[in-house]
């Protein structure tokens, strides 16, 4: 249905004139709802006098009026279906070329950026982090890979890209020194390389983060002499550096320390490009955490409202805020697993007792009910229950999955029994012996092998007999 079908009908149903029609059209275009309702009284009358029923009318004109809220002339709506079919060849055809200039597009919207990343991968294109040597400005296309834009890494400006893009255009970078003594002027400062680093755009270096951010007072100290040099006309120390790197001889020096750990390097990821790119924090912990969820986050949007559900997450945002009604103070958390997020909506007596664990990368338990909120589902919150206590809380019983080539391996016994022996409690433990064929024999260990459930343990069992040895039976 178009505009200008509402106009026929209001010309040959209601005896409209064609101005007042167009009026209407009009109304309709600019949802004007007090102009649109103030025709509904001549719509009516105007029906009745060509035998139309009041209530006959009264639907028709309801209808003209819901139609009003997402209607459009036909040239419109004709431009809008060129648009999309443009659109949707692109995406089908040059799909690598076609994500990478809607990031573009979007490359101060972080939560875009996520959104589109997860698009590439169900589309199967391979993204790749920030590269000094590979990436341009904004996102583009290499080989059929989609590389990070240097100017959607937080903290620098154009100008600092345009400096290192236009020093690149020679040769490739060789090092941070290198950089930093062939980028023109000032465009380069600690912060911006200290960006870089954390978004990954120097690994092409083949050097740990950590020696590379613990590196740049030096390198920039170097690159400020070189500039000095170049200025005075001299044969600077950088010219002679670039020249024995050529030759596989280089002064540059890196502090011998450990590189950042997971978490720390995942940290930095996100403080310099808004979002976890290489991992998350929740990958290492998942193949366990998961067996305490009943679904994902992706999954809960299928449920029904009132639906009881218990999903894992991490923190990344806490708001308090205030009932228009009541004025009674509530808190709104931001989740997310590694796929998707989602708002919990926390009372102000369940913030009291909950509130230590709602921190940003707390990893958490969620256990509450759906409802549906005018943008979206949300979670009702009744239970947090934060990581550490997660396996001690919840864990009814455990089964371990003994492979049939290890079922005879006396080292293998002995090193289960000081396992489970070296983590006493009160949680009932089971082996299941396995043929190979069919699932196998379930038996109870004797009391004094029942265990106390955590995450060593867990990461003990799954070393001895494979990542998927084991079963958690937890309390529902």
């Amino acid at each position: 249905l178009y505009q200008e079908q509402v106009m026929r009908i209001a010309n040959e149903l209601a005896g409209f004139s064609l101005s007042e029609a167009d009026t209407l059209r009009r109304a309709m275009g600019k949802k004007k709802k007090k102009l649109m309702a103030r025709f509904s009284d001549q719509f009516i009358e105007g029906a009745q006098k060509n035998k139309v029923s009041i209530k006959g009318a009264k639907e028709i004109y309801d209808l003209i009026e819901k139609f009003a809220g997402y209607g459009f002339n036909k040239s419109h709506s004709a431009a809008y279906a060129v648009l999309s079919y443009q659109t949707a060849y692109l995406k089908a055809n040059y799909p690598a070329e076609f994500m990478a200039a809607v990031m573009t597009c979007e490359m101060n919207n972080t939560d875009k950026i996520v959104e589109n990343l997860e698009e590439c991968r169900r589309m199967n294109i391979e993204f790749k982090a920030p590269d000094i040597n590979t990436s341009e400005k904004e996102f583009t296309v290499v080989d059929n890979k989609i590389w990070y834009g240097l100017e959607a890494v937080k903290g620098l400006g154009g100008k600092v890209v345009d400096g290192i893009l236009d020093a690149r255009r020679d040769a490739e970078f060789k090092s941070i020194f290198d950089l930093s003594e062939r980028i023109a002027g000032n465009s380069i400062n600690k912060s911006a390389l200290e960006q870089l680093i954390k978004s990954g755009a120097f690994d092409c270096f083949e050097k740990k983060r950590a020696q590379l951010v613990e590196t740049v007072p030096t390198a920039l100290k170097r690159g400020q002499e070189a500039r000095k040099d170049k200025e005075r006309g001299q044969m600077t120390f950088g010219f002679l550096a670039a020249a024995a790197q050529e030759e596989g001889e280089t002064d540059d020096s890196y502090p011998d320390i450990d590189e950042w750990s997971e978490a720390e390097k995942l940290a930095n990821e996100k403080q310099s490009l808004g979002f976890y790119l290489s991992g998350h924090p929740l990958q290492r912990w998942w193949p366990i955490l998961k067996g305490y969820t009943t679904t994902t986050i992706e999954q809960h949007l299928e449920e029904s409202e009132n639906s009881k559900v218990r999903i894992g997450a991490l923190v990344t945002k806490i708001e308090k805020r205030v009932m228009r009604r009541t004025g009674q103070p509530f808190y709104i958390a931001t989740v997310e697993d590694m796929k998707q997020s989602m708002e919990l909506f926390i009372s102000e007596e369940l913030h009291e007792k909950y509130g230590e664990y709602l921190v940003a990368d707390a990893i958490i338990l969620v256990t509450g009910k759906i409802y549906n909120r005018a943008n979206g589902k949300s979670l009702r919150v009744e239970r947090i229950i934060p990581m550490k206590d997660i396996p001690r809380l919840l864990t009814n019983d455990l089964s371990i999955r003994i492979p049939p080539e290890n079922d005879d391996s006396d080292k293998l016994k002995y090193n289960l029994k000081n396992l489970l022996g070296s983590h006493r409690g009160n949680c009932p433990v089971f082996l299941v012996l396995s043929n190979g064929t069919s699932p196998g024999k379930r038996i109870l260990v004797g009391k004094e092998l029942f265990v106390t459930p955590d995450y060593e343990l867990f990461d003990g069992i799954r070393n001895l007999f494979g990542e998927n040895c084991l079963v958690i039976n937890n309390a529902g």
